[in-house]
């Protein structure tokens, strides 16, 4: 067998046991991928798409007002890098933080030691207001991590543009003609929504 093939097989098993520390109920079908140095990638691609923001705000514990900080740290488990950014909550839209004033959220993704974001990955980036759909993050076994993961996780990341949210990755959330989760949408139109 090839030393790539080797490598690629071990990707993809990193994958899965990584994908199965998260809860799978907080995906969508938009992928995600980080190429590794050696020009391999790693996707990761899920089922759940949200055809409303009624949906999306029920697979989330809360709905937040953040901004990113320069603060973050990337992990790499199975050859998968993942970034875990520290973000200041400004305001809570809907559900429960816990009281927590900053958020550690995990994303897909992250260079170190020669791992790279593939163009797909919309990391948070520093000084950016964004409304979150999250939920915690923990391990399979249902150990608490004290992070958080976007829900979707394109679906659940809006820059906030003064009073315009915006879906981070610019795409649709899937292709399905009854998607109604918007990619973009007014602060008045989101506290609207939640209030239903």
């Amino acid at each position: 067998m090839s030393s790539r093939l080797i490598r690629m097989s071990l990707l993809s098993a990193g994958l899965l046991c990584a994908a199965s520390c998260g809860s799978p109920r907080s995906v969508d079908r938009a992928p995600q991928a980080a190429q590794m140095s050696n020009g391999a990638a790693v996707h990761g691609s899920a089922a759940r798409t949200f055809h409303s923001l009624r949906e999306l705000t029920d697979a989330s514990r809360a709905v937040v007002q953040v901004r990113a900080t320069p603060q973050h740290t990337v992990e790499v488990i199975g050859g998968v890098p993942f970034t875990v950014t520290t973000v200041e909550v400004t305001k809570i839209e809907h559900g429960s933080v816990n009281g927590q004033t900053t958020l550690h959220v995990r994303q897909l993704g992250g260079e170190q030691q020669g791992v790279a974001v593939a163009s797909n990955a919309v990391l948070l980036r520093p000084g950016t207001d964004y409304v979150l759909f999250v939920e915690p993050f923990s391990f399979g076994d249902g150990r608490d991590t004290g992070q958080w993961v976007i829900v979707g996780p394109d679906a659940g990341q809006y820059e906030l543009q003064g009073d315009r949210l915006v879906r981070s990755s610019g795409a649709p959330v899937s292709t399905d003609a009854e998607d109604t989760v918007p990619a973009t949408m007014s602060l008045a139109q989101l506290r609207a929504a939640l209030a239903t």
